[in-house]
């Protein structure tokens, strides 16, 4: 009787601790988008606040991705552009949210001179030659279109 109670006990703790370590391997739950929020620094000494409602993943290519579309950009735009993206990100109410939508395909600007949307799904294609023929646009990416949108706090969308 005693070594059946011994059994039993071991038996116990056996499924017990299959039962645990099935359910520490369950990651098959999709990782949920959160809100996140980060500024970066910019070559040109300003900075810039990012915030969206995103997956790890997708936050990490965000940062990346914009801060090295901004840097290049600045880097290929002539004096005047510079002095636009200075004027755009010295002020520190800028602030670019990244989103996961359909109603447009890379940025939208608002007109209110501060906010930059950018869609996620399509955001290496910030890098991509605007549609809009802007003189002042030297490398004519998208990024920096939008940026001079938000310089002449035009609505726009891409």
């Amino acid at each position: 009787m005693k070594n059946l109670k011994g059994n039993i006990t071991i038996c116990f703790l056996v499924f017990i601790t299959i039962l645990f370590v099935f359910n520490a391997c369950d990651n098959n739950t999709p990782e949920q988008p959160q809100f996140r929020e980060e500024t970066i620094n910019l070559l040109f000494e300003c900075t810039v606040n990012i915030q969206g409602t995103l997956t790890q993943s997708q936050w990490n290519n965000a940062i990346d991705t914009i801060e090295n579309a901004i840097n290049d950009a600045y880097n290929a735009a002539g004096n005047i552009n510079k002095d636009r993206f200075v004027s755009v990100f010295e002020n520190p109410d800028v602030k670019i949210i990244v989103e996961l939508t359909s109603i447009y395909i890379t940025y939208k600007t608002i007109g209110d001179g501060i906010t930059l949307y950018i869609n996620v799904n399509n955001i290496k294609k910030l890098r991509d030659l605007s549609e809009f023929e802007i003189s002042y646009v030297n490398d004519g990416s998208k990024i920096t279109a939008a940026i001079n949108f938000l310089f002449d706090w035009e609505i726009r969308t891409e």
